[in-house]
This record gives structure tokens, sequence and C-alpha cells, in this order.
């Protein structure tokens, strides 16, 4: 038991700083939020009612958008080596920012180099501890994919934004990303 303890910790210690330290990148160039930053400043006493307050995630609408393709990792750089992040806007494929506070997407993941999994999150959050999807290479099968809704970078406030959505690979891969709706 004191062994399997052992092990667990020592696990941790490896891989968490991995994580936290991955490389990233640039799907799409940055926004300039300096604008944003300073129309966000809070005003008076109280907690924050109009832009930069906290998200009423019951409330929320759904609206559908034509289908499309917001990111191909092999045709922005290449295969995305493990362990490192992807950072995306998706307002180029109809999800409009800052009005939209999640995304609905499908993500699929080919030419895998193993047993993996991608994690996907509002760009800047730190790396979530479940996966979006778990891939593997396995024979007859190009792709595997999976539907998912990602909150959208800027929950609660829209200040200093400059991505919507990351993407984390733990093992060396490609994947397509494409938007079917979004929460308003």
């Amino acid at each position: 038991m004191k062994k399997l303890i052992f092990i667990c910790l020592l696990a941790a210690i490896l891989v968490i700083p991995a994580i936290s330290s991955a490389d990233r990148l640039e799907a799409t160039p940055p926004r300039d939020v300096t604008d944003e930053i300073e129309e966000a400043a809070p005003e008076g006493e109280g907690a924050p009612v109009g832009e930069g307050a906290p998200v009423n995630w019951t409330n929320l609408l759904y609206r559908t958008i034509t289908p499309n393709r917001c990111l191909n990792t092999a045709q922005a750089f290449g295969i995305v080596p493990s362990g490192w992040s992807v950072v995306a806007n998706l307002s180029g494929c109809g999800v409009p920012w800052p009005a939209a506070k999640a995304v609905h997407v499908n993500i699929a993941v080919y030419n895998e180099t193993g047993a993996g999994n991608l994690r996907a999150y509002a760009a800047g959050d730190p790396i979530p501890g479940a996966a979006a999807i778990n891939y593997g290479q396995i024979p007859g099968l190009f792709a595997i994919s999976n539907a998912i809704i990602v909150p959208l970078c800027g929950q609660p406030s829209a200040v200093a934004c400059p991505w919507d959505i990351e993407f984390w690979v733990s093992r060396t891969c490609n994947f397509n990303v494409d938007a079917f709706g979004y929460f308003f």
C-alpha cells in the first residue's frame, strides 16, 4: 500500500508541472483587448450588473449556426506535439464574441501516435482534469470524434481574452474543431 501511495505522489509531482507548463500553439492571432480592459473597469460600489457580471448559466439560450470548420491543426501548423496546447478564436466561424458564453463543438482527432486525451476549456483557464475526448490507434478508424459544450474565455467578464478556447493534448495528434452552435 505504501508503494502505491508513493507511486501516486511521484506521478503527481512529475505530471502536474508538465501539464501547467505546456507549450502553446496559436491557431489564430490574438485580439487586442486594451479597450475592453478600460471599459470593464468597475464603477461605484456593489456587485457588477452589466458587462463583467457573473454569468447566470441557468438562463442561457442556445442558437444553432451552420456547421463549419473552425480549426484544422494539420493545415494551421502541422501535428500537435504531446503536452502542447492550441489556442483559437471562434468569431471567424459564426460564434459572436463576447456575446457567446459557451460553444457547442465537435472535435475529431486523427494521426494520433498512441492512446491519449484532448482537453477543451476556456482559454487562459487551468487545464481541466477531465478529457473532452480519449483517443488511440484503432484499426479501421481514421478519426475519433466527440461533441462537447465548452465555456469561452471571458466568463464572467470579457476582459483580457485574446483567445476564446484552448485545447491541450496528452499525446501527439492532429484534430479538427467544428462549431454547431453557442449559448448566449
